[in-house]
């Protein structure tokens, strides 16, 4: 269910070399290692992950691929967000932001959006909203789904960081069908704004809240979105099911993610309060 987008149409020249790379895990060149990489991320597998977008950098350096290196620094980029390593995430999307307006503009609002992030993250709002304005913009005019999914989910948050969480949660609506709105979309894109949603709306305690977490844990747990599946549950205890806590604190217990760990202690807490 669209695991392997966005970036397969720009890599469908490569087609042939796909097999070996999700059967037996042997990339056949820079371009299917990126998708390979960024499928283990998507399914929250980041340190295999890593090492497979690293290495795709070093054979894009190799073969004189700039696009295909910016593409790696970039997908490498997202799953340093991911995984609470801002510093090492925010050098590596400023490299790919500088390297992109040269040469790919058409790829840039990506390591725009999740640059956005990293400043959101770190309580730098205005700047995010820049950043995340410019990929939204970007997105827009190229009409890319993912892109203006992605960098109106950051919007979204941008709204609610600044205390308008109607605004936030209209613009995320409205980011969830930009994201959603072809047959085969991006499955981790869309998951990923149904997490913000869910935030928002879990936040503010909406009846939609919970019928938008059982869309995202759909979506998660059809297409092997394990982290996706733990932030659903974890969703679910910041509701006051203490069931959902603990299954969260179990799933979450076999991915190694010391950031997601980290934003589920609130999940943790929660139930017992209510």
């Amino acid at each position: 269910e669209g695991v392997i987008a966005p970036e397969t149409a720009n890599n469908s020249k490569e087609g042939g070399s796909l097999m070996p790379t999700i059967f037996f895990a042997v990339p056949g060149s820079s371009g299917i290692a990126i998708l390979h990489g960024m499928v283990l991320s998507d399914m929250a597998y980041y340190e295999p992950g890593l090492q497979r977008l690293r290495q795709a950098r070093e054979w894009a350096a190799q073969a004189g691929d700039a696009k295909m290196g910016v593409q790696a620094d970039a997908m490498i980029g997202r799953a340093l967000v991911l995984t609470g390593q801002f510093d090492d995430a925010a050098a590596l999307l400023d490299r790919a932001i500088e390297q992109a307006r040269g040469l790919w503009a058409a790829f840039l609002p990506w390591p725009q959006a999740f640059r956005a992030e990293v400043d959101l993250l770190r309580g730098r709002v205005d700047a995010a909203a820049d950043g995340f304005d410019q990929a939204f913009a970007l997105g827009c005019q190229l009409g890319d789904p993912c892109w203006e999914g992605v960098a109106g989910r950051g919007l979204g948050l941008v709204a609610a960081a600044r205390g308008e969480p109607q605004r936030a949660l209209e613009i995320l609506q409205d980011a969830l069908s930009r994201c959603a709105r072809l047959p085969d979309a991006y499955a981790w894109g869309r998951a990923h704004v149904l997490d913000a949603l869910c935030t928002v709306a879990v936040a503010q305690r909406l009846p939609d809240a919970r019928g938008w977490i059982d869309r995202l844990l759909d979506v998660a747990a059809r297409s092997g979105m394990r982290e996706m599946v733990v932030r659903a549950h974890g969703h679910r205890a910041r509701l006051g099911d203490a069931g959902a806590a603990a299954t969260a604190q179990l799933l979450a217990s076999e991915l190694h993610n010391p950031a997601l760990s980290l934003a589920l202690e609130s999940a943790v807490v929660h139930p017992r309060q209510a």
